[in-house]
């Protein structure tokens, strides 16, 4: 049994240079480029979403990457990336993650994207 607390031993006591823990920063980034996107700002929010991801890959951490992913994916479709959504959107459908063909057949927070072909094909795969 390892001597360190909970959090050292998933990694969640770690920080970066400014102190703090990149789970908490990558959701405050992801959540800061979504409202930099409700800003008309497409350029600063896709870099922020993107550097979000870029810290805390799926291969890094197999709980909170696909969840920062998902949030990348929204915000993508806030700006009107939406190949890059669809995209996004198989991949998350294709490892473990909260993403489902379900949940995206009904979740409101999709309907941007449901006239889109892509997305249609998408959700039309048969349900896992």
């Amino acid at each position: 049994m390892s001597s360190g607390s909970v959090t050292d031993v998933f990694g969640l006591s770690s920080t970066n240079a400014t102190g703090v823990s990149p789970h908490f920063s990558c959701g405050c980034a992801t959540t800061a480029a979504a409202n930099t996107a409700g800003l008309g700002r497409k350029a600063d929010a896709l870099r922020e979403g993107a550097r979000a991801v870029e810290i805390l890959p799926v291969s890094r951490d197999a709980v909170d990457g696909p969840d920062l992913q998902e949030d990348y994916a929204y915000v993508e479709m806030l700006v009107g990336e939406t190949e890059a959504v669809v995209r996004r959107l198989a991949y998350l459908l294709s490892i473990p993650s909260d993403v489902s063909v379900l949940l995206l057949r009904v979740d409101p927070l999709w309907d941007p994207l449901r006239g889109d072909p892509r997305f249609q094909r998408l959700v039309a795969a048969p349900a896992s």
